[in-house]
């Protein structure tokens, strides 16, 4: 039944699109012979085609993943989705000014369409994996991200899906090779060794996508450009700290830009640590060297601090081979933590992270320095910073290597600054974290006393 829908449903979406851009074509060269209800009509035709399009491929037909089944649409698809998206973006900025309900058509257009290529790929991955699918979406998306043009700079949705699929890619598990013992029946190793090929075909894809000079490019943009806080960042922080804190949640790091390279970071960090190691730490290394603790003033060098932090603290695992915690916090994080400016709240939101993340690497002598130094950034007036530091200290106080004895005569000060976060916090998610901190420290209090 989808594969006869679909055949009916692909003809007419193809048409459209060639109206549509038949159509603005036209409308950007000379607006008197164009029609705009009837443009209107085909657009909103078109719409719905996508979706029925996007409803038919992901659940008319089983997901190849566990058929190990050729789904034959989405060969056809995509690409054509692809080419749509890059012949709307040549359009969108023309359009801006003068013709800005269809410029919002091909914004919304060609968000649709990457939404529609990502829920493609998590369906049928080794059908999306196809060297003629794969290839030219992953390049465009890394293209996109490595080097977007200036006038899609506001056009902060296309980067997010851009991010979001490239994202989807690197993680996806059937496109790790398959390691696993010999089944012994006949259909069963069919089914493994096809998959086992159809893993390795794309893994040779992403290869040659990725070979280690655009892999740390990538990571250096990342760092550098999507992960530096915006004027409008810092803006909407020192408004409402709490909110801004809340941005980073699971449930919004897909809808926000910076988050969303955050999250890419981490995966493309996961499949090429061993690369990217020495990478981060010399950028870490730069940013601490133009940007020393005394530093206050708001200004790139600051906030290329902040960035690196953030990307130092979320990979901590791969990082500790190359960077000694000990060193970095009595160099730098211990001051910078003593530092009250009240700008250095930019610095301290990340110090409280760092100190959450790499617990691990906190060997038992310094235990007790950073556990005063959270327990210090839990009583500062910024709500980020005091939601960061309660994280990280419920972090501490569920370890298994918690030292009762270096925190017990810092148990008062820490109970009066988490139920006075409680007490300060408006959001619901907020003050949950606020209990779950104070739950923790019940659970010390009866084995410190």
């Amino acid at each position: 039944i989808a594969s006869q829908f679909f055949e009916y449903s692909w003809e007419l979406w193809q048409i459209d699109v060639q109206n549509i851009l038949h159509g603005f074509s036209v409308l950007a060269q000379d607006t008197s012979g164009f029609h705009r209800d009837d443009a209107f009509f085909t657009c909103e035709r078109w719409i719905l085609c996508s979706k029925i399009i996007r409803q038919l491929i992901i659940s008319g037909f089983p997901s190849d993943a566990k058929s190990i089944q050729e789904v034959q649409p989405v060969k056809k698809v995509c690409p054509s989705m692809l080419v749509a998206v890059q012949s709307f973006l040549q359009l969108y900025s023309s359009f801006q000014e003068k013709h800005p309900k269809f410029s919002e058509f091909l914004k919304q257009g060609c968000i649709k369409l990457m939404k529609i290529l990502l829920a493609i790929q998590q369906r049928h991955p080794f059908s999306f994996g196809d060297q003629h699918v794969l290839g030219p979406v992953m390049d465009f998306c890394l293209n996109k991200i490595i080097n977007p043009e200036p006038d899609l700079s506001p056009f902060e949705e296309l980067f997010i899906q851009c991010m979001s699929l490239v994202k989807s890619v690197l993680e996806c598990k059937d496109y790790k090779q398959v390691l696993a013992g010999r089944v012994m029946d006949d259909k069963l190793v069919t089914l493994h060794e096809m998959k086992k090929n159809a893993s390795n075909s794309v893994a040779g894809v992403l290869a040659s996508l990725l070979p280690n000079e655009r892999v740390v490019l990538l990571c250096i943009v990342l760092i550098r450009r999507y992960f530096v806080l915006t004027v409008a960042d810092v803006e909407e922080w020192f408004q409402n700290p709490e909110s801004f804190y809340h941005e980073q949640d699971a449930v919004l790091w897909s809808e926000r830009l910076r988050p969303c390279a955050e999250a890419l970071y981490i995966v493309l960090f996961e499949n090429h640590g061993q690369l990217l190691g020495p990478v981060v730490v010399s950028i870490l290394k730069e940013a601490m060297n133009v940007c020393p603790s005394s530093v206050v003033e708001i200004g790139p060098q600051l906030l290329l601090k902040d960035a690196a932090y953030s990307a130092a603290a979320y990979v901590y695992y791969e990082l500790s081979n190359y960077l000694s915690f000990r060193d970095w916090f009595n160099g730098a994080l211990s001051s910078e933590v003593m530092n009250n400016h009240p700008n250095m709240r930019i610095v301290h939101r990340k110090v409280a992270l760092i100190l959450g993340q790499w617990i691990s690497e906190i060997k038992e002598d310094m235990r007790r320095p950073v556990y005063c130094a959270l327990v210090k950034l839990l009583q500062e007036d910024d709500l980020c910073v005091r939601l960061t530091a309660s994280r990280s200290l419920y972090f501490h106080l569920d370890d298994g290597n918690f030292s009762e004895q270096d925190f017990s005569d810092l148990l008062p000060i820490c109970w009066d600054a988490c139920f006075k976060l409680e007490e300060d916090a408006l959001e619901f998610d907020s003050k949950v974290q606020a209990i779950n901190t104070i739950s923790g420290l019940i659970n010390r209090t009866t084995e410190i006393f």
